[in-house]
């Protein structure tokens, strides 16, 4: 058993690669205030300060692990640069927001509703902004009618008239 411990040490870069190489060599481990191995088909265990020493507690354990010289990476050879792609398009021609939506994602995201990096979902609305939509919905739809037939009426006016209707 303390040929397999210190077999198990030799092989380890972590402690719990020592743990997992003592359940493949069939112990049983039992943590404590000493380490308990039991062999597979034996029904009792082996304390190993106890029985092999100062230098089998889990202190000494880990120690002997980190002391242990590290194997030298291999060099990578080099290979082919890394591919070049060419993109199809000009980022400037991406369709902004803009107007009374994108004031309202402004507004959604000042207030913490939307996250910073994450494109709006609106099956995910917080429930108590489903009004607000709607409110935003009935103005647009209000906007386009009066854009359709020239009818010049500034924003603010538009809206004071239309919260005095509601």
């Amino acid at each position: 058993m303390k040929s397999d411990v210190d077999a198990a040490i030799r092989q380890s870069v972590t402690e719990s690669q020592f743990w997992d190489a003592l359940k493949k060599m069939g112990y049983h481990v039992k943590y404590g205030q000493d380490i308990t191995l039991r062999p597979e088909g034996k029904e009792r265990g082996l304390k190993l300060k106890r029985n092999f020493g100062e230098d089998y507690t889990i202190e000494s354990i880990q120690r002997r692990i980190l002391e242990q010289s590290r194997p030298e990476r291999a060099e990578i050879p080099p290979g082919p640069p890394p591919k070049k792609l060419q993109m199809i398009g000009h980022f400037h021609t991406v369709r902004k927001v803009t107007g009374l939506r994108a004031l309202y994602y402004y507004y959604l995201y000042r207030m913490g509703a939307l996250p910073k990096h994450r494109e709006p979902n609106p099956k995910q609305v917080y429930f108590l902004f489903c009004e607000d939509i709607r409110f935003m919905q009935n103005i647009s739809r209000e906007a386009r009618l009066l854009a359709k037939h020239g009818i010049d009426c500034s924003l603010s006016e538009y809206l004071i008239k239309s919260k005095s209707k509601s």
